[in-house]
């Protein structure tokens, strides 16, 4: 009974087998028609994206000029003078200036006591207290 059993898996395996190479058999039959139209097939299909290639190719080149053109034509047509170092007659005068001894004579720090002493002297007194 067991031996019944294995001899039928074999036959099976057997069987499988012849059936895989037949398959694989008609596969490598293929005529030498077959080859050629699937050899006229592959070369048209890859001159179809060539020709895809080279018309997205030649798209993209002619909408570059375009924006390129397009961009020139803008610069020309509001194309303006830089004026971020020029300086106004009001900004001019609001500019502090350095000492000018042609201009000013020295200029002392005025503070609430009046001015800073160079050397070393006693308390400034305010004015209307001057004799007290």
């Amino acid at each position: 009974m067991v031996e019944d059993f294995k001899y039928r898996k074999e036959m099976e395996k057997q069987r499988m087998q012849q059936i895989e190479q037949m398959e694989k058999k008609k596969e490598k039959l293929i005529t030498y028609e077959m080859q050629e139209r699937i050899q006229k097939r592959e070369q048209e299909l890859h001159e179809r994206k060539q020709a895809i290639l080279q018309m997205k190719e030649n798209q993209r080149k002619e909408r570059d000029q375009k924006l390129t053109s397009a961009k020139s034509k803008l610069a020309e047509k509001y194309q303006v003078e830089s004026k971020l170092y020029a300086e106004t007659k009001a900004q001019v005068d609001k500019k502090r200036e350095k000492f000018d001894p042609k201009k000013d004579t020295s200029k002392d720090a005025q503070t609430f006591g009046g001015r800073l002493p160079i050397a070393p002297t006693m308390r400034q007194a305010a004015s209307w207290r001057a004799g007290v």
